[in-house]
């Protein structure tokens, strides 16, 4: 490990931009310790902007490179053609990612989502073996909250958040509330909650068990809401993001850069928007209540919801994801060693 990139791994402009000290400090630090002990193989992971940079860099030096989640189609669609040659191999996770880097002209395959083999849909035994592991009532209706990772979606995120709870304190008095924090955030949530300590928000580590020990959920934008889509779980998508940010992306859709303002990734794998976005300037405690009550109150519009994310699994699958990743790693490496072992 040559560095954590956690502090790099931003969403937005401004965002983008306060990280720019660190991220050159951990580029330099990368290119040297990649300089000193050539690599038969670069897999990038993510982190859209510094990898693709990166990526550039090492294709320079005849270094081949995979990327794994490359940089996102629905946001970065124009510009796919320019990120494209930053890479030799491009594994996608989702089916317009395939369609949009290969017509790109870079080798691209699909190896579908590694939380496709994980994440089950839930069943009454899964939920019962969650709440029992979360010590959760077994009969009780239960809301859980994901409120994100990176510490700016925390501080955006959980004032609305709480909020929302305070009023379904009110509506649903009897209401379980579990919440899922990384450890690195685990101080953070703590001080927002230390000022609600009415709310009884019991707080774990383990976000998948949050997801099947729930009812519904308020979930932040991005993995996760994938996560709940594959286990079928109901849930409201939520995220604010700078004002800078936020301008930045109503003008991309102005200029036709960005199709809509769509930011759930069920909702962009569907072409519809299926799951509720309370998000931006409408990010209220009041319309998250809305919105939450809404599944809450109505069995019928949960197991509605939860059809239509069973149609996300075939969208994502493809049996082995991981396998396939490593498989296709070491046969972009294999002649790089064969050539060092002559």
């Amino acid at each position: 490990l040559v560095s954590s990139a956690e502090h790099i791994g931003t969403v937005g402009v401004s965002e983008v931009l306060s990280a720019v000290p660190d991220a050159l400090r951990l580029y330099a630090q990368v290119r040297a310790h990649l300089t000193a002990d050539r690599p038969d193989v670069v897999l990038v992971i993510g982190n859209d902007l510094f990898n693709t940079v990166l990526a550039r860099w090492l294709r320079r030096r005849a270094i081949p490179v995979v990327s794994l989640f490359p940089p996102q189609v629905w946001l970065w669609r124009p510009f796919v053609p320019v990120f494209a040659r930053s890479f030799d191999l491009v594994l996608t996770s989702f089916p317009e990612e395939e369609t949009r880097y290969r017509r790109a002209g870079v080798d691209t395959r699909f190896v579908g989502h590694y939380l496709a083999d994980e994440l089950a849909p839930v069943t009454p035994d899964l939920r019962a073996a969650a709440r029992s592991a979360l010590g959760l009532s077994g009969s009780a209706v239960v809301l859980g909250v994901l409120p994100g990772s990176r510490r700016h979606e925390i501080a955006r995120h959980l004032p609305g958040i709480l909020d929302a709870i305070g009023r379904l304190r009110v509506s649903h008095p009897d209401l379980e509330v579990v919440l899922a924090a990384v450890p690195a955030r685990r101080a953070e949530i703590d001080a927002h909650l230390a000022s609600h300590p009415s709310l009884g928000v019991r707080i774990v580590e383990d976000g998948h068990a949050v997801l099947r020990a729930s009812n519904v959920v308020a979930c932040c934008s991005g993995t996760a809401t994938l996560a709940a889509s594959l286990l079928e779980v109901p849930h409201v998508i939520v995220y604010r993001m700078s004002v800078l940010t936020g301008l930045a992306a109503y003008l991309s859709i102005a200029v036709r850069l960005l199709p809509n303002d769509t930011i759930g990734l069920p909702n962009l794998l569907l072409g519809r928007n299926a799951v509720r976005e309370v998000k931006q300037f409408g990010l209220s405690g009041r319309r998250l209540h809305d919105a939450l009550c809404r599944l809450l109150d109505d069995a019928a519009a949960r197991s509605t919801l939860a059809g239509t994310l069973a149609r996300i699994r075939p969208l994502v699958t493809a049996p082995g994801a991981i396998a396939r990743v490593c498989d296709a790693v070491c046969e972009l490496a294999a002649p790089q060693s064969a050539r060092r072992a002559s």
